[in-house]
């Protein structure tokens, strides 16, 4: 008993000093916030009138600065948590504290969705078969593809996309300015880097399609891989580089310019349902497998991943590098979880959007990231909190939102659902 209660009291101890240590922190910035207040006052108000002068302000708070404070309440925890981390690192008091309002204010910047555009193109003869699968931009964003089960990638004009008015038409048709018909349904699309009028497109059949929609030729078909493809990636710091991933339980990497067979083949346990580049790192890639896994590996090493994570319970469908060393990976276990590549540690679990058994699409900016639902709705996440900062609906909930994209350096989103309908919205 007395081992007991001396472990226990050591414990106690410890947790009792970390809370005074901790308090400390918040009495010391408390202070300083405080010492700012004052200074504004007597900046704004340099005669010392300050009742009659408020009294003259509106009651209520601006509905942004409701916003931000229900965010900040809501995910309480998650915000408590970026605060003790970052104040616990040894720096300057003052610059931390900037960091953090900094990191407060940048992840409650976003509080709605608005919708910009419409298009609406569905095939009446195959009315049940409309799923978009993949929305893409181009490099320099003025173009994005989309592709799906009607067996034809479509190319618009993003500068068409956008109404000229306030008062015009969201709904107006718009036509696509390239349409290129394949013989198999498609599942993933990705544009090159360097060339930024080739696409490639992965196929239910296996086959990799490398098409010039400058010229509307197809360049190549890349024929190894046995069944589907679910997933292709150009890599940006080697833009001739491919990488693919298939039911066969295959990553393969082509080097598009120089051949037709692929340059690797990793053989894997489970089929591969994603794979991604690190945009940073020009040797890295992710992918995510059927075994509810994410592999990280080293092109330059592939017989052994260099990090595993484990964390989900069903299929990982899609990856995404947030930056160097974050990666989001998304499941059919209705969550996205946050990893860090180089401590090889997991970090959040997000929840909110629900995906039970279809692939809803992954895209990011920054430090947001935005998926699809089954309810039919997009759904937008901060890395810092582990719930989303905003919904939007398509309409019926008995569709489902199969695919989005993040316009580059934008707050613009394109999303589609397995109706065939894509939407150009805002985040603000």
């Amino acid at each position: 008993m007395i081992s007991f209660l001396e472990d226990a009291r050591t414990k106690k101890a410890s947790a009792l000093n970390k809370l005074k240590h901790q308090l400390s922190l918040i009495d010391n910035d408390l202070a300083v916030l405080r010492r700012r207040t004052v200074d504004m006052d007597d900046f704004l108000f340099p005669n010392g009138n300050y009742d009659a002068q408020i009294a003259s302000l509106p009651d209520s708070m601006p509905p942004e600065l409701s916003t931000r404070n229900q965010l900040i309440a809501r995910y309480r925890d998650n915000v408590e948590t970026a605060y003790f981390q970052r104040r616990s690192a040894p720096d300057d008091d003052y610059r931390a504290l900037e960091e953090i309002t900094n990191m407060l204010v940048d992840a409650t910047s976003v509080s709605g969705v608005t919708k910009r555009s419409s298009i609406q193109h569905i095939d009446i003869l195959r009315s049940n078969h409309n799923l978009i699968s993949s929305i893409e931009f181009n490099t320099p964003a003025t173009l994005f593809a989309t592709a799906g089960v009607t067996k034809r990638i479509k190319v618009f004009d993003f500068n068409t996309m956008l109404p000229a008015s306030e008062t015009d038409d969201l709904n107006h048709h718009h036509y696509p300015i390239l349409e290129i018909p394949t013989v198999s349904k498609l599942s993933c699309l990705s544009w090159s880097r360097k060339q930024t009028s080739i696409l490639a497109a992965s196929t239910y059949k296996g086959d990799i399609l490398i098409h010039d929609t400058e010229t509307n030729t197809q360049l190549k078909a890349l024929r190894e891989h046995t069944q589907r493809t679910w997933y292709v990636d150009f890599s940006l710091l080697r833009p001739t580089l491919l990488l693919s991933g298939s039911d066969d339980r295959t990553v393969k990497l082509w080097d598009v310019d120089r051949q037709s067979e692929s340059v690797m083949t990793l053989q894997t346990k489970a089929n591969v349902c994603c794979v991604k580049f690190n945009p940073h790192e020009s040797h890295e890639f992710a992918f995510g497998s059927a075994d509810h896994n994410v592999y990280s590996y080293d092109l330059r090493h592939p017989r052994t991943p260099l990090c595993v994570f484990e964390g989900h319970w069903r299929a990982v469908s899609h990856v995404l590098f947030m930056n160097r060393s974050e990666l989001i990976s998304a499941s059919t276990d209705s969550s996205c979880k946050l990893w860090n590549v180089q401590k090889q540690e997991p970090g959040l679990s997000y929840a909110g959007h629900t995906n039970n058994r279809n692939f809803v699409g992954l895209s990011g900016r920054g430090d947001f990231f935005a998926c699809g639902s089954e309810d039919n709705s997009l759904y937008v996440y901060n890395k810092r909190f582990a719930g989303p900062v905003v919904r939007y609906g398509f309409g019926s909930r008995a569709e489902f939102v199969s695919t989005v994209a993040w316009k580059p350096d934008s707050n613009v989103l394109v999303a589609a659902n397995n109706t065939g309908g894509i939407e150009v919205l805002e985040v603000h």
